[in-house]
């Protein structure tokens, strides 16, 4: 799915096209660092696959539940 291309080969939120990402209002938004503790959207799998799925509104990060 070219999660690397925002979150980074290491999940870091250091990708190619992190620099270029924004939110609706145009104000810079970098990716989740994948390898964080904590992340926004919550914790454990059940999180994980709900961000995944669903997308996260008001982010670049898009559904991918048609897809995957």
């Amino acid at each position: 799915m070219q999660c690397s291309a925002c979150h980074g080969d290491e999940a870091q939120g250091n990708g190619p096209l992190a620099e270029e990402l924004t939110d609706p209002s145009g104000t810079p938004i970098r990716p989740a660092d994948l390898t964080a503790t904590s992340l926004k959207s919550g914790q454990g799998l059940q999180a994980i696959y709900r961000t995944i799925m669903t997308g996260l509104d008001g982010t670049p990060m898009p559904s991918y539940g048609d897809s995957l």
